[in-house]
């Protein structure tokens, strides 16, 4: 019995780990599509906000 309760523990943790993992690539999913509407150097920096995009 005690196993059985392990079991159904460990199923719902790796379910809880998918829900996440599907969340996660849903996000990336729309900073993609968000990314590809955007067209100028600008709008990529805003985008990330990041230095990485600031050249000299």
């Amino acid at each position: 019995m005690d196993c059985k309760n392990c079991l159904l523990r460990e199923n719902r943790r790796l379910i809880d780990e998918l829900i996440k993992s599907k969340e996660h690539i849903k996000e990336l999913e729309f900073k993609i599509i968000d990314l590809e509407e955007r067209k100028s150097k600008e709008d990529i920096e805003d985008l990330f906000d990041s230095d990485v995009f600031r050249f000299k």
